[in-house]
């Protein structure tokens, strides 16, 4: 939707069941694995996340029962006011769950108290579900550095009471506003407190057939709330916060950090790959 003008949502805008068909998507597995899109889905192999970090616009994946979650874009010249919500969350099920699905906003600014949600299937801890992984939300702002009480969330769906280690892996949220040149932004692996147990958020997405294509070289990566992020290839990016609870795994590769070394507080994985901090006066960095 391209909208000329300011956009108020007080209700509902809600795309949850218009993904990928039940048994369809770039990450659909089969019917006892969780399906992929930003993050992995429960038991999912790796390299079958897909799509841009930076412009989202992919459906979340099917699963065995249900749809993933659907798309939206919606690209408003004005202000937005949003107090109800923006749903493209995967519609949940008490089993293996589908991935969560798209949102792409531009505005001028954005306010309210509502929420964007793009996280992975998941239905009650009472039931034996076991997570979808989440979608991607791409939020740009070309006229403000805030977004008032607006929370945007794309984690994975979480394990049931029959498989509490049923998690799945983050999506992933981006956010660029008048304080960013243009794809140098801030990347968020949040999973909200979820655990993962191994099932990640792939940088860049490591599906061969729908890969993101993103520059990411410009962009600050922050992975928090036990959100864990593997990479995929050799990655350039702008910045680096790992927080408590939270993982980079670097697989073998070299991430290279366009900033002066700082601590981290969460947890670096090396497995042979190694975290290069190049300083803004051409220091040199490498921590293995």
């Amino acid at each position: 939707l391209n909208l000329t003008g300011d956009l108020t949502v007080n209700g509902a805008v809600d795309v949850r069941p218009c993904g990928y068909p039940q048994e369809r998507g770039p990450g659909y597995i089969n019917i006892n694995i969780g399906s992929c899109y930003g993050g992995r889905g429960y038991l999912a192999p790796a390299n079958k996340t897909y799509g841009s970090l930076l412009n989202p616009t992919h459906l979340g994946s099917g699963c065995y029962y249900e749809p993933g979650g659907g798309a939206v874009r919606l690209d408003v010249t004005g202000n937005v006011v949003l107090n109800g919500t923006i749903r493209a969350n995967a519609y949940p099920i008490d089993g293996f769950n589908p991935s969560g699905g798209t949102i792409w906003l531009r505005a001028a600014t954005l306010s309210g108290s509502g929420a964007m949600d793009a996280s992975g299937g998941r239905l009650s801890p009472s039931f034996s579900e076991r997570g979808g992984g989440g979608g991607r939300i791409a939020l740009r702002l070309t006229n403000s550095v805030a977004y008032g009480g607006v929370t945007l969330t794309a984690h994975g769906g979480a394990g049931g009471a029959g498989d509490p280690a049923g998690d799945a892996g983050a999506g992933t949220i981006y956010i660029e506003t008048t304080a960013d040149s243009p794809g140098q932004g801030t990347v968020t692996i949040d999973n909200s407190g979820i655990g993962t147990n191994g099932y990640m958020t792939e940088l860049p997405a490591g599906s061969t057939t729908f890969p993101g294509g993103d520059d990411l070289s410009g962009v600050r990566l922050s992975i928090s709330n036990t959100g864990q992020a593997i990479l995929t290839t050799n990655l350039w990016i702008g910045n680096l916060w790992v927080g408590a609870n939270s993982a980079l795994w670097l697989n073998g590769y070299t991430c290279r950090v366009a900033s002066l070394e700082h601590s981290l507080a969460g947890t670096v994985v090396s497995n042979g790959g190694a975290i290069v901090w190049v300083g803004s006066r051409g220091s040199l960095y490498v921590v293995h």
